[in-house]
């Protein structure tokens, strides 16, 4: 006798599995095309800077005095987003690591936004000058806690749609 259940089961870890797998690439790709310019300034690919500049330029303000900058080239997102990606990229592939599923509530999330949202209410209000090692901060966690709910929610859709 066949456990249709437990078939859709290992078939439902196999496709989070992978899905973990593709949204982990994804994000180093990611990073890595922010960093490249000022990683390797001397390559070829330094033609296509402005396209990639602009690519970014879509996401982030990439106000110069708020980006980290290696080699004389700026990063092509803020110090924020830097924090925001590479948390999303450190938490990532952390939930490679995860084979039970985390219980989320709306709430952590909040939490995890609430760093960014006091970081700059009190830029703007002028209680402190930017910092970008505090933006930064404030941006990976965020980055990774919302990597949680976005791999949670692939997995719910997974499987709402195996049991539906």
């Amino acid at each position: 006798m066949i456990n249709f259940g437990t078939i859709n089961s290992s078939k439902i870890n196999l496709s989070i599995r992978i899905i973990k797998i593709i949204l982990s690439f994804l994000l180093l790709v990611w990073c890595f095309g922010f960093l490249f310019a000022s990683i390797f300034p001397k390559s070829g690919v330094i033609v296509i800077y402005p396209i990639i500049k602009q690519i970014y330029s879509v996401v982030c303000h990439q106000t110069g005095y708020k980006s980290f900058e290696v080699n004389g080239f700026h990063f092509l997102v803020c110090a924020r987003c830097t924090g925001i990606y590479f948390g999303a990229l450190v938490g990532s592939v952390l939930l490679l690591f995860i084979r039970n599923p985390i219980n989320l509530k709306p709430r952590y999330f909040l939490v995890a936004c609430l760093p960014i949202l006091l970081d700059v209410f009190a830029y703007s209000t002028g209680i402190y000058s930017y910092n970008k090692i505090i933006a930064f901060i404030t941006g990976a966690i965020s980055g990774s806690i919302t990597i949680l709910y976005i791999s949670n929610g692939f997995e719910n859709f997974l499987q709402k749609k195996v049991y539906d």
